[in-house]
C-alpha cells in the first residue's frame, strides 16, 4: 500500500534518507507475575469478575491528563482468567508519546534504555513495580508501526490519500471497512485484527492543541513546544501506520519481514530495520 509513481504525484519513500529512525509506535506488553508486582492496588478500578472465572481491574489516564499531554499507559491487571491462572498485567501505550510527548518525533535504536527506565518509573507512580529488564523481555500482544513522511512542497496529504484509495487492495486482506474522511485528511483500511491508516499528521496535532486549549487554558502549555508549527509552513507530513492488533497478527507481521518468533517480545522489534521491515511488508 505504498504510494507509487503516477502522472500526478511523485514517489514517496517510506524508508526516509537513511536516518536510522525507528518506526515502532503503540504496543501492548504482557507481564506475568513475578515479572511485576502491584504495590498500590487502590490505584486500580473496581474488580470485574467473569462468569468463566477470574477477575480484572483497570487503570487509565483521565481525560484531563490526556488533554494536558500527561502520558501514562493503560493498565489491565488480571488473575484467574482461562488460560492465564497467574497474575497478569497488560500495558498499552505509545512509546514515542511517552518519551517525547508526541509521535511526530521518532524513536531511535539508542532510545531503548531511556525509554525503559522512564516506563518503569511511570509504572511505579501508578502503583506497579516492573524493572526495565522485565519490560524489555515483555511479550507483545499489539504492535503499531508507523512513519512520518515529509511530503515535497506542493503535495498534500489528501492528494496522496486519494491516490492510495484508488489502488486495489490485496484479496487476502479480507477488508471489513474502508474509510476516507475529512476531505482526504485520513484514509483507513480495516479488518478484524489489522488496520492500515494514512493521515495528515500536522492537522492531527493541530486538532489536539485546539482540544487541549478548549479543555483548560494551561493544557496547551504542556504540549511539546514548536511541534507542528514551523514544519507546517514548509511541507505537509503524512503519517502512515500499520496496526497489528493481536499476538497472531504481530507474529505473522514479523514472519513476513523475515523474523519468525513463537512469542514476539519488545526486544524483538525495537530495532529500526526490523520495525521498518514490518511496516513495508505490512503495507
Amino acid at each position: 500500500m505504498v504510494a507509487g509513481r503516477s502522472s500526478r504525484d511523485r514517489a514517496i519513500d517510506l524508508r526516509g534518507k537513511g536516518d536510522g529512525k525507528g518506526v515502532i509506535d503503540t504496543v501492548a506488553l504482557s507481564l506475568v507475575f513475578p515479572d511485576f508486582s502491584v504495590t498500590d492496588p487502590s490505584r486500580f478500578g473496581t474488580k470485574r469478575r467473569y462468569p468463566e472465572g477470574g477477575w480484572s481491574r483497570t487503570q487509565n489516564s483521565t481525560r484531563r491528563e490526556r488533554l494536558a499531554n500527561v502520558r501514562r499507559p493503560s493498565l489491565t491487571w488480571s488473575s484467574g482468567r482461562p488460560g492465564r491462572p497467574f497474575e497478569h498485567l497488560r500495558i498499552e501505550l505509545s512509546l514515542p508519546k511517552l518519551l517525547f510527548g508526541d509521535n511526530l518525533s521518532e524513536l531511535e535504536d539508542g532510545d531503548a534504555g531511556a525509554l525503559l527506565r522512564l516506563l518503569s518509573s511511570v509504572l511505579g507512580e501508578m502503583g506497579v513495580m516492573a524493572t526495565p529488564e522485565a519490560l524489555w523481555r515483555a511479550r507483545l500482544s499489539v504492535l503499531h508501526v508507523g512513519k512520518n513522511v515529509p511530503l515535497p512542497k506542493g503535495m498534500t496529504c489528501s492528494a496522496v490519500n486519494r491516490e492510495l484509495a484508488s489502488y486495489p487492495q490485496r484479496a487476502s486482506w479480507q477488508l471489513s471497512q474502508k474509510t476516507f474522511e475529512n476531505g482526504g485528511d485520513l484514509f483507513k483500511l480495516h479488518r478484524k485484527s489489522f488496520e492500515f491508516v494514512s493521515y495528515d499528521k500536522l492537522h492531527d496535532i493541530g486538532r489536539a492543541r485546539k482540544a487541549a486549549h478548549r479543555a483548560t487554558h494551561s493544557a496547551a502549555d504542556h504540549l511539546t513546544p514548536g511541534v507542528g508549527e514551523t514544519t507546517a509552513s514548509e511541507s505537509s507530513v503524512l503519517r502512515v501506520e500499520c496496526r497489528f492488533n493481536t499476538p497472531q497478527e504481530t507474529r505473522k507481521a514479523l514472519a513476513r519481514s523475515g523474523r519468525y518468533t513463537k512469542a514476539a517480545r519488545l526486544c524483538d522489534v525495537f530495532r529500526s530495520d526490523i520495525a521498518m521491515g514490518v511496516l513495508l511488508t505490512g503495507c
